[in-house]
């Protein structure tokens, strides 16, 4: 009887810990999420954000559709030519999310007197519908298994409560 109390603290506070360290990792995970990083982009002398699409392996995307939006939601559309390559004059430097149906990626677009020395020249964008995005980010995994979690975090509650109260 006193082996299976015990086993039953241990077994409490693991869960305990596991929920205390599960509830930290969540609190990480919502704060390293407000930090997506951007890509430096310079623009050509002439103001223009030139880039390339291609797939997976590496193939050029004819005609993929790119859209550039700004901070204000204005989209501009652009089609690849053959080669996967694309232009887009933009009126300013600034904040700009650049998709294709594959995704998108946040851009800081540069004046080319201005950009930072680590600003890329291009963007290369890889468009393929087979990409597959099985990550999950942390929140995102206890959002789409809140059931389970919930069960197991109350299931340890539960248990513990039992095991004091059988020790008292």
């Amino acid at each position: 009887m006193a082996e299976a109390m015990k086993l039953t603290r241990t077994l409490s506070l693991a869960v305990a810990l596991g929920v205390i360290i599960l509830a930290s990792q969540v609190d990480a995970a919502k704060q390293s999420s407000k930090r997506i990083k951007s890509a430096d982009i310079a623009l050509t002398a002439k103001g223009t954000l030139i880039g390339q699409v291609v797939n997976r392996n590496n193939v050029p995307q004819a005609n993929a559709v790119v859209e550039i939006v700004n901070r204000k939601g204005e989209i501009k559309r652009f089609r690849a030519d053959k080669k996967g390559r694309f232009e887009a004059k933009l009126a300013q430097s600034g904040s700009y999310a650049i998709r294709t149906p594959s995704g998108a990626i946040p851009l800081r677009v540069w004046s080319k007197a201005l950009a930072p020395k680590n600003a890329k020249t291009g963007v290369l964008l890889i468009h393929d519908s087979k990409v597959v995005r099985g990550q999950l980010e942390l929140v995102e995994t206890i959002q789409a298994n809140w059931l389970p979690i919930s069960a197991l975090t109350a299931f340890g509650t539960v248990v513990g409560f039992e095991a004091i109260k059988k020790g008292s």
